[in-house]
Order: structure tokens, then C-alpha cells, then sequence
């Protein structure tokens, strides 16, 4: 009985918030390093953007393209309106990767991290600090991915799992419970999204300023 209830309590914290966090940041954490060794070991070489990445880039050369000069010359007012839209952006991706983990445990997270890590393995830079910059820059935005992964899971599991993880009898309680975290959480998510939004215009000018276009954004 007791080994029943040790059990039972050390479920319980891993299914909770910051077990959550934990559990999704170390997966992540492992799998960008599996993708990051399995592209140094073995190496993939880049045939080319695929479809999906090229339709991406064009929707970002669409709204960002027409600041490119202003950008570059360092126009104050451009850059604040690139950065408002960088905020959007990735605001609303957060948004949709907290809603689809509320339905899907996130194990996307794996994959994610596997992808990141292979694509930071063939980053190349032209000094000793554009690549150490460009991923230090890009991590605030992989943090928020995994912060807001954790806040749909946390709410999923507390409707799975209501007792285990709040200790409350019925669902309505253990989700009205783990909703407040959630939204504690997105403070959270939004002042890194704002921090990593205005570090990655300004890391942009810094190409721009180097010949490349900034779309995709790259290490110069």
C-alpha cells in the first residue's frame, strides 16, 4: 500500500507543472543533441530548400521585404515595426503549439529538437561570434517552445489525470487549476517572445549590414 502511494506521488510531481517543463525541456534537450551529433557524424548535405520552407520564406520576403532598406539604415520606426510583427508571429505560433498539446501530448518536441539540433550542426559563420550570436538568439525562441508545449500538456493532463496531478476530485477543479498556471506560464512566454523579437531584427540589420537579405535569417 505504502509502495502504492510512493508510486502514485512520484507520478504526480512528474505530471506536474514543473515536471512538465522538466520532462519537455530534457527531451528536447536530448534530441536536439542526437540531431546535432547524428549531423556531424553523418552528414546530410543541403540539396536545397524544400517546398514548404520556400513558401515560408516567400511569405516572410512579402512582409518583411519592403523594411529591408529601412531596416538595414537603421530607421528606429522600421525596426520597431519588424519587431512587432517578429512578436505576433511567434506569439501566435505559441498559442497554437499550447492549444494543439492541450489534445496531443507534445512528443512533437522530439522532432523539433532533432531538426534544430541537425540544422545548428551546419550553421556557418564569417566570424568567431555570428554563430554563437545567431543560436544564442534563436534558443529564446526554442524556450518558448517548450514553455508553451508544457502549458497544453499541463492542462491536457490535469483532464486526464485530475487527482494525480492536483490532488482535486473532479476534472472541472484540476483544469480550472492548471488553466491559472497556464496563463502565469504565458507572461512568461511573452516577455522572452518580446526580448527574442527585438534581438532578432537587430541580429538581422547585423546580415544585412554583412550582404545577405535576412530572409531566411542565417549567421553572417
Amino acid at each position: 500500500m505504502q509502495t502504492k502511494t510512493t508510486v502514485h506521488a512520484a507520478f504526480g510531481k512528474l505530471i506536474g507543472q514543473r515536471g512538465v517543463i522538466a520532462s519537455l525541456a530534457a527531451l528536447f534537450l536530448i534530441s536536439f543533441l542526437i540531431g546535432y551529433m547524428d549531423q556531424r557524424w553523418h552528414p546530410v548535405p543541403e540539396d536545397g530548400a524544400t517546398t514548404q520552407v520556400q513558401n515560408k520564406n516567400s511569405q516572410i520576403e512579402r512582409v518583411f521585404g519592403p523594411y529591408r532598406d529601412a531596416v538595414r539604415a537603421g530607421q528606429v520606426s522600421a525596426i520597431a515595426i519588424c519587431a512587432g510583427m517578429v512578436f505576433g508571429i511567434n506569439s501566435l505560433s505559441c498559442v497554437f503549439t499550447g492549444i494543439g498539446s492541450i489534445f496531443i501530448l507534445p512528443a512533437l518536441t522530439s522532432v523539433w529538437g532533432a531538426a534544430i539540433g541537425r540544422s545548428v550542426a551546419s550553421l556557418h559563420g564569417t566570424t568567431p561570434f555570428s554563430v554563437p550570436a545567431f543560436v544564442a538568439m534563436a534558443s529564446l525562441e526554442w524556450i518558448t517552445y517548450v514553455l508553451s508545449a508544457s502549458a497544453g500538456a499541463n492542462i491536457g493532463l490535469a483532464f486526464l489525470f485530475p487527482k494525480l496531478k492536483s490532488g482535486y476530485a473532479t476534472r472541472r477543479e484540476a483544469v480550472g487549476r492548471a488553466l491559472r498556471q497556464t496563463s502565469r506560464t504565458y507572461v512568461a512566454i511573452g516577455i522572452i517572445v518580446v526580448v527574442q523579437a527585438i534581438a532578432e531584427i537587430f541580429y538581422v540589420r547585423a546580415e544585412l549590414l554583412h550582404g545577405l537579405t535576412g530572409v531566411p535569417s542565417q549567421p553572417y
